[in-house]
């Protein structure tokens, strides 16, 4: 068991500085629930059981995540996804992670209820896409729309470039080479206060950091908020 749980810190880069251990918590009788929490080299506990919402405009990118985490076939081999009809809840093992995925519909009628699906979770990834920039001023107000909600205050956010394989590579590079700064001011992210929040460029169609975001989860989304009623698992 030990064995296999290194290499599950391993494939989300946490080898190296970090250790592993497993509780088991009783759960009635001799029955018990294991749980699986990573410490780094000062002994900080990291919960490897989460609650992560996916927000952003329709055809972002989300689901394609979801299926990426899940480990699901390439989206290049797979049937092209159907938009998200109101909220998708899937929980799926991803580099030693529980990760429950709250997939929110993108389309204008569902973004009044975004607030009180991601009030609950444990980390926000906003899909941005990259390759459609008509729509950023859109999803700029959707995603400022979503933060003012003062029930999201301290919820770690991350942006998430999507759909980044589409850029040009010498753009690509760049841009990560500026730490994703054009897009932050195009969409005023120095105004977010009352989240943590970092960028990312991912590609869900080749895996492109993938493990990058695994391990953002696992730093960031610890902030032991307040399980949600009725979740899928144990929230934390």
């Amino acid at each position: 068991l030990e064995r296999y749980l290194v290499g599950l810190g391993a494939a989300a880069g946490l080898v190296g500085g970090w250790s592993i251990r497993v509780d088991v918590r009783q759960t009635g009788g001799s029955a018990g629930e294991t749980d699986l929490y990573f410490f780094d080299e000062r002994g900080k506990k990291f919960r490897s059981r989460l609650e992560v919402a996916l927000a952003g405009l329709d055809g972002s990118g989300k689901s394609a995540l979801a299926r990426a985490l899940a480990a699901e076939p390439p989206l290049a081999a797979a049937p092209s996804l159907k938009p998200t009809i109101g909220l998708v809840v899937q929980r799926v093992q991803h580099s030693g992670l529980d990760l429950s995925l709250w997939d929110l519909g993108g389309r204008q009628r569902f973004r009044f209820d975004w607030a009180r699906h991601v009030s609950g979770c444990d980390a926000l990834l906003f899909l941005i896409d990259v390759s459609d920039r008509d729509r950023l001023a859109e999803a700029r107000q959707a995603l400022h729309m979503l933060l003012d909600d003062p029930r999201l205050r301290g919820l770690p956010l991350l942006v998430v470039a999507s759909k980044c394989d589409t850029l040009q590579p010498r753009d690509r590079a760049e841009l990560e080479r500026l730490g994703w700064a054009p897009l932050s001011r195009l969409l005023n992210l120095d105004c977010v206060t009352e989240q943590s929040w970092s960028v990312l460029g991912v590609s869900a169609t080749d895996g492109l950091n993938l493990p990058a975001l695994t391990r953002w989860l696992v730093l960031r989304a610890h902030s032991g908020r307040p399980p949600r009623e009725g979740a899928l698992g144990e929230g934390a």
